[in-house]
């Protein structure tokens, strides 16, 4: 079998009415900056599947050119996936959050649009290169199978986190393979873990602004110390 597995996944989505925003740990810092991101990898991740697209043809070796199909075919499941639990989060009709959504989309049809090959895969490593990190320390924690997750939203993320580490090498190997500039793709790279800062304005539209500063503080503290209390 193919260490990169393209899963066909299904969730219990929830209603509008069964929705609560309180879904991760019972924390409103985890929980908002985990609905950011949903929100975020919507547009972030077709952007990716679309560059890795136009530089399929360049890739000279075959099993690193089946690599980033199926790191391709992932990531197009990840983001429908998130797409169908963003429904219920737009439903309940935070101000400004659509508004703030649609600079985000502007920005990565920009970057297709006027940046070049060469940057995108670069951003995309960047990106992955901070995703792993994430993702291995987030699901050793136990985070999403916290008593106070909710279990369509823990299954959702511990599968997309899951999956990011198994084509953690793709976008690296794509970039060397292709470029192999090194200060370029570090320069490039810096720029990915924008994210944050996305969750964070985002929280700004969904919760008091005291929580603005725990959505900085928290995620850190549990990512690096631990989780909420079981």
């Amino acid at each position: 079998m193919h260490p990169i597995t393209v899963r066909q996944m299904k969730f219990d989505v929830p209603s509008v009415d069964e929705f609560h925003p309180l879904c991760i740990a019972g924390s409103s810092a985890l929980s908002y900056t985990h609905l950011a991101t949903g929100l975020y990898v919507t547009y972030l991740e077709p952007f990716f599947v679309k560059s890795l697209r136009r530089v399929m043809d360049q890739i000279r070796d075959e099993a690193l050119r089946e690599d980033a199909d199926r790191f391709s075919r992932q990531e197009a499941q990840h983001y429908r996936r998130h797409m169908d639990f963003n429904k219920a989060v737009f439903a309940h009709g935070y101000p400004g959050l659509e508004q703030r959504v649609e600079v985000l989309k502007r920005d990565f049809e920009g970057f297709l649009a006027h940046k070049t090959d060469r940057f995108h895969i670069g951003y995309i490593e960047g990106f992955e290169s901070y995703t792993t990190q994430f993702a291995l320390r987030v699901l050793v924690s136990g985070l999403y199978d916290h008593r106070h997750t909710a279990r369509p939203v823990g299954d959702l993320f511990k599968w997309h986190m899951l999956e990011e580490v198994e084509h953690r090498n793709v976008a690296f190997d794509v970039y060397e393979h292709l470029y192999g500039d090194y200060l370029y793709r570090a320069l490039v790279g810096s720029a990915p873990p924008e994210l944050p800062l996305f969750a964070l304005r985002c929280a700004l539209f969904v919760e008091r602004l005291g929580w603005l500063l725990l959505a900085f503080f928290l995620p850190i503290h549990a990512l690096l110390i631990g989780v909420p209390p079981v």
